[in-house]
């Protein structure tokens, strides 16, 4: 996910070189309320991580992340309540699997083809992470006097880990309150007493 362009003159005599791009994939599930003020916790690592053999969302980590957001408003004394707002794809699994045992979390998927007009997601908070990722990556290599691809070369799945994470901590609560507001979506920042126990 590095900077694909670059600043050089046509006929530089010190040519810029290219990289090959990384076959690795990491597919990242935001997960953050309206108000931009509660992003999942994470565990040992900076980052939740399941593990997929193609890097792809699968029917499996959705049902295992339900309990981890029930898990998350507990530990912040929320009550046991969300409503998880999802694009519409044909891989995710039905909605009515998607709940918890009592229904006060649940799936709610956005209708077909409105992705670009109402996720807040598209409308620039994947945006900023991706523009925050970036510098991170860079900012890692230019304080040393390695040759980037031997940077790159050097990467590893943890290493991407603590930048995913810095980066996502770094997008503003304003960046995400924004993006609900210019798709059209209220925030009601709701604080009532916690209903979290036994499941």
């Amino acid at each position: 996910m590095l900077p694909d362009r670059i600043l050089a003159v046509k006929d530089d005599i010190h040519k810029t070189e290219g990289y090959k791009q990384a076959k690795n994939c990491i597919t990242i599930l935001f997960t953050y309320n309206t108000a931009g003020i509660h992003k999942l916790n994470m565990a040992t690592l900076p980052v939740l991580y399941s593990n997929s053999a193609r890097s792809w969302m699968t029917a499996e980590i959705f049902k295992n992340f339900i309990p981890i957001v029930r898990r998350h408003l507990c530990s912040r004394n929320l009550p046991e309540k969300a409503v998880l707002l999802l694009n519409n794809c044909s891989t995710h699994p039905a909605a009515s699997t998607l709940r918890t045992p009592n229904g006060q979390i649940f799936v709610k998927y956005l209708s077909k083809n409105t992705t670009s007009k109402i996720q807040s997601c598209d409308a620039g908070i994947i945006k900023s992470f991706k523009a925050l990722y970036k510098k991170e990556l860079v900012d890692g290599d230019a304080g040393s006097d390695r040759h980037i691809t031997d940077y790159l070369k050097e990467l590893t799945l943890k290493d991407s880990f603590y930048l995913t994470a810095k980066a996502w901590e770094t997008v503003s609560k304003a960046t995400m309150r924004n993006c609900y507001l210019e798709e059209g979506l209220q925030t009601s920042p709701s604080r009532t007493g916690s209903t979290c126990g036994p499941r």
